[in-house]
């Protein structure tokens, strides 16, 4: 069994900053996109040649989704796509123009992976707010209808406004270049100011293309190693399985090229930085490519690893990284209490049972095939989140305090929803949407708004909003129409990401919209809605009541109506986080 891995550079952020779900196609250097101008339900052919007439679509896209471009031909864009080559009408994409992603951001020795890339305005960075403010241990909270952030610690408060862009410290309107921004749908703000007026030190290393902060930072725990330099020996070689694998300077996506590699070529492994190889190739030549490219053999023996734990905790949440090593792959089974990870590693370096969040790690082997099976501590939530390289999950202790919860005010603008006796649901809808924004951060938690106006906002990016935020759970407030007859409250869930909780916070939830509003309990079921599917972590879409039967609405119109729903939302986060 080996047992420590050899760790080149720096260790991957562990931050609860949205890790960037896309396959690295190392065959070429990529632009970001976004996929736009999509009328609502429209969706976007991809193609496996850029040939309107002689291709085959083998996907499609839709507003909101990112790709990432390799190059330009004609009318298309080449991407990829499901890790194969592809293609799209270009005039669909919106390029991401004025990014600087091949610029890292490195915070106490950690690189932090960004939702948006970094943004360069005369010559200066804006960053995503929330990630560069939990990597220096800096308090921030976002309002979402004055379009504003604030953010307190060593001793200061910084305020800036988005609409119009003005920053404040401690009360003072101060000049910044570049000004806080929204790029996106994320909010950014400058990277030096906010670093230094924190007491940061900055520094940009040109030759490298990387900014360098030091701070008083938060606790990040390596894992303890699964490989060491006397396992290696010149006995640990790969064979590398694509055609037009870039080598790297160094283990990361931002890496210069410095060469390419075929498939079949066969590489000498010298050591890993986190799922980065680093590799003896050629006329003894170095550099680093990423790990799932290889098949890997020790002695003979296939070498594929799960593990290299990395912990951040924070007080209000335990973040694990395990990283996917050689084409490792994993598969996970969820329970309210735990979860099981299925995986092909023929190494692994499981957590620790001794950490807070967790009650009890069992790892079973059948065959070739190894079971993480992973019990949480009594009154714990975790939210399962992979990337491409890693499997990401945050353990969340009980109470509302700290929970990140996206409130998503169904509906807007030209979507009115369900009309019916003098009611619209989409201003239904927002009123309790905003009340429950008031009486939840009231209680600790911080609120995130899908939307706090009457706008609207195509379904994509409501589940997007909640993904990029790192939500803990996701609600969508609606009410209902159908023949006049159906009444009552009801609840829907899908099993496709964190199921079992999803399940959980919606019982909770309608047990508590029906106590409070005394409506008949309609039921609890699993449904294919977009935003719940899409959503990576427990998400419920809530239907309060039928607008169009007569009894139903009768509670509607009721004063205090909007107060109870939005009571009722926080009674049931409260009963799903062990508050009561």
């Amino acid at each position: 069994m080996l047992r420590k891995l050899i760790q080149l550079g720096v260790v991957a952020a562990l931050l609860a900053v949205g890790f960037v779900l896309w396959t690295p196609n190392e065959a070429q250097a990529a632009e970001r996109g976004v996929i736009s101008g999509l009328d609502s339900g429209d969706t976007l052919n991809v193609r496996d040649r850029a040939d309107l007439d002689q291709s085959t679509v083998i996907g499609k896209l839709s507003n909101g989704d990112v790709v990432h471009i390799s190059r330009e031909t004609g009318i298309f864009y080449e991407i990829s796509f499901k890790r194969e080559t592809a293609y799209v009408s270009k005039y669909y994409v919106d390029k991401q123009s004025g990014s600087r992603g091949d610029t890292s951001i490195v915070v106490n020795g950690e690189p932090i992976a960004f939702p948006v890339a970094p943004r360069n305005e005369n010559n200066q960075l804006l960053v995503p707010y929330r990630a560069i403010s939990e990597a220096l241990g800096i308090n921030i909270t976002w309002n979402q209808q004055q379009k504003t952030v604030t953010a307190e610690g060593a001793g200061k408060t910084v305020l800036f406004e988005m609409t119009p862009r003005r920053s404040y410290v401690d009360g003072s309107e101060v000049s910044v270049n570049p000004r806080p921004n929204i790029v996106s749908g994320t909010t950014m703000v400058p990277l030096r100011f906010f670093a230094e007026t924190f007491e940061a030190d900055v520094d940009y290393v040109h030759s490298e293309n990387r900014v360098f902060i030091e701070s008083d930072g938060q606790s990040v725990t390596p894992g303890e190693d699964v490989l060491s330099d006397s396992d290696f020996d010149g006995n640990l070689t790969a064979v590398v399985n694509t055609n037009g694998l870039n080598v790297r300077d160094s283990g990361s996506t931002r890496g210069r090229s410095v060469g390419t590699l075929q498939r079949g070529d066969v590489v000498m492994v010298e050591g890993f930085s986190n799922e980065w190889a680093k590799v003896r190739y050629g006329s003894n030549q170095t550099g680093f490519v990423h790990t799932y490219y290889l098949q890997m053999k020790h002695f003979n023996n296939d070498l594929r690893i799960l593990g290299n734990p990395q912990w951040q905790r924070t007080n209000n949440r335990d973040m694990l990284n395990l990283y996917k090593i050689g084409g490792t792959t994993v598969d996970v089974s969820e329970r309210a209490d735990g979860f099981t990870i299925t995986t092909n590693a023929t190494d692994i370096d499981a957590p620790s049972s001794s950490e807070r969040a967790i009650k009890r790690v069992r790892v079973e082997t059948s065959g070739s095939t190894k079971r993480i099976h992973v019990d949480v501590a009594d009154g714990y939530h975790y939210v399962y989140r992979e990337t491409f390289g890693s499997v990401f999950l945050t353990f969340l202790p009980p109470g509302l305090e700290g929970k990140r919860i996206v409130i998503d005010a169904g509906h807007g603008a030209k979507d009115p929803g369900a009309r019916a006796n003098g009611l619209v649901e989409k201003e239904l809808a927002l009123d309790i949407s905003l009340e429950a924004e008031r009486i939840l951060e009231a209680a600790g938690a911080d609120v995130i708004m899908t939307r706090t106006t009457d706008e609207f906002l195509e379904l994509t990016q409501r589940a997007d909003i909640a993904n990029d935020e790192f939500a803990d759970a996701f609600i969508s407030v609606h009410l209902n129409a159908f023949n006049g007859t159906a009444k009552g409250s009801e609840t829907f869930w899908h099993g496709a990401s964190s199921g079992p909780n999803s399940e959980k916070l919606a019982h909770a939830i309608q047990d508590a919209m029906v106590a409070k509003l005394g409506t008949h309990y309609r039921r609890v079921a699993e449904q294919n809605f977009s935003v719940i599917r899409r959503s990576s972590m427990p998400s419920t879409l809530i239907e309060f009541a039928f607008l169009d039967n007569a009894e139903d609405a009768a509670i509607v119109k009721r004063p205090g109506f909007t107060r109870d729903a939005a009571d009722a939302i926080k009674i049931g986060l409260e009963d799903f986080y062990h508050v009561r």
